[in-house]
């Protein structure tokens, strides 16, 4: 979901562990729980797993796809985009 989509509290949890460079803003944020969380921003991707941070900066991603059956399996939603 957009980060924005989040509440200010749940917002604020996330971005606590997460020193974002003056230019970076988040995007996407996938959440679990408070302990496994998924952040993209226009930087990176990062990820925890009960506290432990992980990275990855955008020049080492070559490319993302997305299977977006197995995600509404797993009970993700859309917004539908209005052409």
């Amino acid at each position: 979901m957009s980060f924005n989509s989040f509440s200010e509290e749940t917002k604020a949890y996330v971005l606590e562990g997460v020193a974002l460079a003056s230019d970076e803003k988040p995007c996407i944020l996938s959440l679990v729980n408070l302990n496994h969380w998924c952040l993209i921003t226009n930087e990176r991707l990062i990820w925890t797993n009960y506290q432990e941070f992980n990275n990855l900066y955008d020049e080492t991603i070559e490319t993302v796809d997305i299977n977006k059956e197995s995600l509404l399996r797993l009970g993700a939603s859309f917004k539908r985009q209005n052409q």
